[in-house]
This record gives C-alpha cells, structure tokens and sequence, in this order.
C-alpha cells in the first residue's frame, strides 16, 4: 500500500481482512477505492455489494451491481431488491435467473422466503420444499467412539485454535480456519465419517442432491470446510444461512441439559430471511432438539438459528458446508 496507494489487488486483500475482523466500515472503505480500477470493477462490485447486503445499504449494494451479467452478481441483486421489498424488480431479476439456471443459495434463500411473502410460486431450482432437505441421525460409538469424541472436545479446549469473529454469535466463540483439515487423529476419522454421511446422504434423498458425490469427491469437485462453535449460558447464534455452502451439517459433541419439552439449544429451521421484509405472512417452522452424537445434513440455503438456552453446561459442534469447486464444475458442465 505504501509503495501504490492505488493498488486494486491489495485494497481488495485489505478490504477482505478487515471484513473477516468484522470491521465492515473499513471494508467498506477500502472495497469503495478499488472499484474505481475498471480491470477490477466487476470482482470488487461483488464484494463491496456484499458488504452493502450486511450493513443494510441496500440501495448502494444495487447501484454497485447495476453493470453485473454474472450468476453470483445476480444473485445477490435479487437478494437486495428483496430487502427493498421492489417486487417488481425482483421478480424480473428472479424470472431471469430462473431462465438461465442460475441457482445459488442466496437466490434460493430468496425465492423461498419471496414465495411466501408475495404469495407466488416461483421455481427455486430444488424441484420441492427446502424442508425436505433436512436429516438428522445419531452417530453410532462404533462408527465414532467416545475416546474419539473426548479427543475432539480436548483439542477444541487446549488452544490449538484460534477463534473468529462470529457478530451472529451469542455467548459464545467460533473457531478460525478449517478444523477438519486438522492433522490430528480424531479431526482426521472425524472427517471421514462426515464424507461418508455425505454420500449416504445424496443416495438417500431426492431433493438438492449429487447422486455421483462419492466420485465427484474424488474428482475434488467438493471442499469440506467445518469449524466448531463453542456456547455458553444464554448463548445462541442468530437467523442465517451459508450463502457459500451447498449441503451443510452440525455434529454435536456437548448439548446443555434442558427439560424434555423444552427447545433450549434446539436448532430452528426456516424460510424467513432475517434481512427480508415479513409483512403479515406466516413463516413455518421445523425445530430438532438434538442429542449428543445427533448429525443434522441440509440445503445450505435454509435459514436457521439456534434457541437460546440457559444452562451451564456448553454447547459445543462441528459446523460444516459441503462446498462445490465452482471452477470444476464451470469446465465439468
């Protein structure tokens, strides 16, 4: 930066990390100064777009993307003239999607909480109802021991991570990086077993599913990112989705003790974006109380938060997205 000021790579890169620390008006900043490049124009339209999305300038966030022709562009278009409540340009920009193909979470995310909002049907890509994306299953000792769980849950205490910031977050710490790529025996069978869930996974259901995953994993079409979030007493982490996974999961290491009837720690699944204007419409709902060792699997693009719950005992899971190798899968298609 000292030696060129107007460097748009390096506004870029120091926008981006000031982003991850969770300071967005400097991002702000520096993503404003490197649209000013045009041979960067469209890659920092995006990102300072993103940036406009999460601090709730939405009209800014359209006028930077009013030049964009691509799938991610669009995307997020659709998603801040949502925020607008400009239904008739929403509409235009979903029809166009739709037209093309060009499904992301974001613009699922959107059409689902749209349908309902402006009573429409408009196709979300998916061929069904998001809800029917989500599973839960116990994890059996023989398939991941308990020497193996207490392991992960050691190694998550003795600080061998580093934690992120999470504004989202309540009460509570989410680590940094990938802790699946972690070069340690219980992290290593860990991710294993999640792979192999996976694939069950996309044999089993019919709807958001790879049926070739198991071979398209080994083509590394498919990343595997997780990181663990740690809760305290009244912790919980607020309405979103994972606007870069495709399938996302938790495994649940440490749950709080809650009454039998009680929603304290559950998981709360739905369509209603938290950005999105809500009107007088009613939004379902699905809500899973999980257990030690439950594995939950789901469409990324599904809102979901979790209850706040009030006991000392912490919660603790491994979050993670199954994400697509976009370049991959670009020269695959």
């Amino acid at each position: 930066m000292e030696l060129d000021p107007d460097n748009p790579d390096a506004l870029i890169n120091l926008g981006s990390i000031y982003e991850e620390l969770g300071n967005l008006d400097q991002a702000l900043y520096f993503f404003r100064a490197a649209e000013k490049s045009d041979k960067m124009k469209a890659k920092t339209s995006i990102l300072l777009a993103q940036t406009c999305y999460q601090m709730g300038l939405y009209n800014e966030g359209v006028q930077a993307l009013s030049e964009t022709q691509t799938k991610a562009g669009k995307s997020l278009l659709l998603a801040l003239y949502l925020c607008l409540n400009k239904k008739i340009e929403f509409n235009l920009c979903a029809k166009e999607l739709i037209a093309n193909h060009w499904y992301t979470q974001i613009s699922i995310a959107a059409i689902d909480h749209a349908n309902i909002v402006y009573n429409q049907a408009l196709d979300n890509g998916l061929n069904g109802n998001t809800f029917d994306s989500i599973v839960n299953q116990r994890i059996n000792k023989h398939e991941f021991s308990d020497a193996l769980l207490q392991a992960v849950l050691i190694h998550l205490s003795d600080g061998t991570f580093q934690s992120k910031c999470q504004q989202l977050l309540v009460n509570g710490s989410q680590t940094s990086g990938n802790v699946l790529d972690t070069p340690r025996k219980p992290f290593i069978e860990l991710k294993k077993l999640l792979i192999k869930k996976i694939d069950a996974y996309n044999r089993s259901c019919s709807i958001n599913t790879d049926k070739d995953f198991k071979v398209n994993w080994g083509k590394n079409m498919y990343i595997l990112p997780g990181w663990a979030i740690v809760m305290e007493a009244g912790g919980n982490l607020k309405s979103h989705n994972h606007e870069l996974g495709w399938l996302s999961g938790t495994f649940y290491l440490q749950m709080p003790e809650r009454e039998a009837t009680s929603e304290e720690g559950a998981i709360e699944f739905s369509h209603q974006g938290p950005k999105y204007p809500q009107g007088n419409s009613a939004f379902d709902r699905r809500v899973i109380r999980p257990e030690v060792r439950d594995l939950n699997i789901f469409s990324s693009s599904l809102f979901h938060r979790t209850v706040p719950f009030q006991s000392k005992t912490q919660r603790i899971c491994i979050a993670f997205d199954v994400q697509k190798n976009e370049k991959l899968w670009i020269d695959y298609n």
